[in-house]
């Protein structure tokens, strides 16, 4: 499994439900592959598609690293479905593991109720709130063929390209001086 870059065509159409009859892949070799890589890279949450894999499942995960103080969890997420979205928003800075160095004030719901499986197949409910809520949403809509870009005011997001070629240059700049 790999990142697929930010203009791959599987991160803009949606996702088919992960088939537990005829499966890809174990689901449970797909969720540690799915996780590895979300922490080698340093994210929160990691979709299928984003490694090229045609299917409904999600990764998430948070804990020491990217919150001080936090306790350490990973669960995944398979054929997901929102029952219900609160109607207070709030906007955070989100990032995207294929869409390196870019951050975006995204304005998403506070809460939500969502439905899923598990890699054995059991059913789960649970109403999210907080950055788990967060980080679910974005999560879905990659399966959704969503991209975070498409979620940004327009001002937002070219002052993030801004920030990201800035960025990059700097960086460019240390590594040949290196």
């Amino acid at each position: 499994m790999q990142l697929v870059a930010e203009h791959d065509e599987i991160l803009r159409r949606p996702m088919k439900a992960f088939d537990f009859e005829n499966p890809i892949m174990d689901p449970h070799e797909l969720v540690a592959g799915l996780q590895a890589i979300r922490k080698e890279f340093g994210g929160v949450g990691l979709a299928a598609n984003q490694v090229g894999i045609d299917a409904r499942v999600i990764v998430i995960g948070m804990g020491s690293f990217e919150v001080e103080g936090t306790e350490e969890f990973e669960t995944a997420y398979f054929n997901p479905v929102v029952k219900s979205i609160t109607q207070g928003e709030i906007k955070m800075i989100e990032g995207c593991l294929s869409f390196p160095d870019l951050f975006i004030e995204i304005r998403r719901p506070q809460n939500l109720v969502m439905s899923w499986q598990d890699a054995d197949q059991k059913q789960w409910g649970e109403r999210f709130g907080g950055m788990v809520s967060r980080i679910i949403q974005h999560e879905l809509d990659h399966l959704d063929g969503v991209v975070f870009t498409q979620r940004a005011q327009h001002v937002a997001l070219e002052k993030a390209r801004k920030n990201r070629k800035l960025s990059q240059r700097r960086r460019k700049r240390i590594d040949r001086a290196i």
